[in-house]
């Protein structure tokens, strides 16, 4: 297990976005939410990564079929989710 120095844990934490307390105590259980948004963000960076211009059509091809299925994933995170908070 790492055990980054206090530093090292701030640069993850402002790259990540997330707040240390995200990795000093890390949470046992992932919601559909979460995981539907953190889906979505990989998706448009691979768009993203797409727009740049540097694959060719097969390359590209192939990046579309990520993003589409990780659009699909995420759609079925948040469906997962709204199903159990009924």
């Amino acid at each position: 297990m790492a055990r980054p120095s206090p530093p090292v844990l701030e640069l993850i934490s402002r790259r990540t976005g997330k707040p240390i307390k995200y990795f000093l105590h890390p949470s046992s259980t992932i919601t559909g939410q979460e995981i539907s948004q953190e889906l979505s963000k990989v998706a448009t960076r691979v768009r993203r990564f797409m727009a740049l211009g540097h694959l060719n059509p097969t390359e590209h091809d192939a990046m579309k079929l990520v993003e589409m299925s990780l659009r699909q994933g995420a759609a079925v995170a948040r469906r997962v989710h709204t199903r159990s908070n009924q």
